[in-house]
């Protein structure tokens, strides 16, 4: 018999069995199942997937001390019916067949699904995975969220206030193409010209208004082709780009082809010129986390304003967080939103109101859940049965034990391990004498970032992209955003992924940044075709 019969033939077993089960009156869930699948684990790659491109989806289940958690299989097959949207949400159909003796101890089984683009929208996609116990007899193991970001041309930072697009040159036919922009943190993003998962330019704008009383830019080219970038002060009014008022504050910046050029402008914009107050707002809106992706145990801080709408509602005020672990649901409680006729009365909104600020202590969630929905409700309901007033998602990361260094970037993970890649990034600050391990962030299956500080401030970008094809090599590029000087090493082979050194065995290729202006690598034999 083929060894690929035998997962099908095991979900079909499971599926007449349990079926009998319920036609009989018996139980249709045995009594070692319970609600809420022990160890699952939903994550997207990339960690930040764009509007309208494929969506990566991993699901982990772990046997969690019960054999019967392994084995799980797809209802019908990922690629049929088990895959499905319903009203909104995507809904993986399961099941579990009856585990082989062998289960015992095995490692968590891994369901990877490709969604496709077109039906991928901006927004919070909520996830849910249901498990069939019978004939048309269902019950939700578990729900996440994915946070989908727009896939538009202009680039927004430090809420909205700048906006930054950038176009590029096709070398094919010497034409003008207009990037796309991925937002990753309200100090930063990416710009991508032909795939979402392969970013080419990246920037971070950092308010050093105490400092020089200027915004600072930082653009870091992992690219050989010519591009211009250019950003705008929308304060006064100004229109988006590449269309505004010519008065309007603008800085461009250009790149010339054949180079791997970083831009570093400490002032960049002024920092004294405030928006003007946006005009008052219809009803909630703008729920947003600062930072995108906090680690296990650092503040989480969301963000929201909240309105008047045309019947009078009003806010008054913040009513704090409930947590819902199993469904890993964070909700933020508003307090006293009363239309008019009730009293208090509801005042007049002032122009520009000012956002609501939750903190959320992340070293209180329960560990194994990476993706997080954060859901807005009011305080005088369950939250659970409410419809949220403003919603979105986020991905709690792992951090690691005081004093250990952070987990090493790996890159082509769907890689065997004798081939796969990982990166890890050691700098110093020479005028403190302070060093430490880059913080790594994947944005892509072959390209990652580092943090030296703080979440929001990248300081080194790579990707390795896969060009055996082309010349026989695989292809590094790698961008800096700091004068701090740092070291980057690139290893290839299995049990290179520690976060300490490489050591014999690994193929290691380093880049060594001194201290001084960013500089960048390009390397087009980086490694070979095949690992030695």
């Amino acid at each position: 018999m083929s060894s690929s019969l035998v997962p099908v033939l095991r979900c079909l077993a499971a599926w007449l069995a349990l079926a009998a089960a319920g036609s009989t009156g018996a139980a249709a869930v045995p009594s070692a199942v319970a609600v809420g699948l022990p160890g699952l684990r939903v994550s997207a790659d990339p960690a930040l997937p764009v509007a309208g491109r494929p969506l990566r989806l991993a699901l982990d289940f772990h046997a969690a001390g019960d054999p019967g958690w392994c084995g799980w299989c797809p209802a019908e097959g990922a690629a049929g019916p088990a895959l499905a949207f319903e009203q909104g949400t995507l809904v993986l159909r399961v099941e579990r067949p009856a585990p082989p003796p062998s289960c015992e101890g095995s490692s968590p089984a891994t369901l990877d699904l490709v969604v496709p683009g077109e039906e991928i929208a901006a927004g919070l996609l909520p996830v849910e995975v249901r498990h069939v116990v019978g004939f048309l007899q269902e019950e939700t193991l578990a729900r996440a969220g994915v946070e989908v970001q727009p896939d538009g041309p202009a680039l927004g930072l430090h809420g909205g206030r700048f906006r930054l697009a950038l176009s590029w040159v096709d070398p094919a036919d010497g034409g003008l193409r207009t990037a796309s922009a991925v937002r990753h943190s309200e100090e930063s993003g990416a710009f991508w010209f032909l795939d979402p998962a392969n970013p080419e330019v990246l920037v971070k704008l950092l308010d050093g208004g105490e400092i020089n009383g200027h915004y600072w830019l930082f653009a870091a080219s992992l690219t050989e082709l010519a591009f211009t970038l250019e950003i705008l002060d929308s304060a006064g009014g100004c229109l988006d780009l590449p269309v505004h008022p010519p008065a309007c504050p603008t800085r461009v910046y250009h790149h010339p082809a054949g180079a791997s050029r970083n831009f570093e402008d400490v002032e960049a914009m002024a920092a004294a010129a405030p928006p003007e107050p946006p005009a008052p707002r219809t009803g909630p809106d703008e729920l947003v986390l600062d930072p995108a992706l906090p680690h296990r145990g650092e503040p989480l801080r969301l963000l929201s304003t909240l309105g008047a709408d045309p019947d009078g509602w009003c806010r008054v005020g913040q009513g704090g967080v409930a947590v819902d672990a199993d469904a890993a649901v964070l909700y933020l409680l508003v307090e006293d939103l009363w239309p008019p006729i009730l009293p208090p009365p509801c005042p007049e909104p002032p122009p520009g109101l000012a956002p609501f600020a939750w903190e959320v202590d992340t070293g209180e969630l329960p560990a194994g859940r990476p993706n997080w929905r954060v859901a807005m409700v009011w305080s005088g309901l369950p939250p659970e049965v409410q419809q949220p007033l403003a919603e979105t998602a986020f991905e709690l990361r792992e951090a690691t034990a005081p004093g250990a260094p952070p987990a090493p970037l790996v890159l082509h993970p769907a890689l065997p391990p004798a081939e796969r890649f990982s990166a890890r990034v050691d700098w110093a600050n020479p005028a403190t004498g302070e060093t430490g391990q880059g913080r790594p962030t994947r944005l892509s299956s072959d390209s990652g970032q580092f943090t030296f500080f703080g979440p929001g401030n990248v300081e080194v970008a790579l990707k390795l992209l896969d060009g055996r094809a082309v010349n026989g090599h695989w292809w590094l590029f790698v961008s800096s955003q700091t004068r701090l000087p740092y070291t980057l090493r690139v290893a290839r082979g299995a049990g290179c992924a520690a976060p300490v050194a490489p050591g014999p065995g690994c193929e290691v290729v380093t880049f060594e940044h001194p201290e001084g202006p960013p500089a960048n690598r390009v390397d087009i034999e980086a490694f070979a075709a095949e690992a030695p």
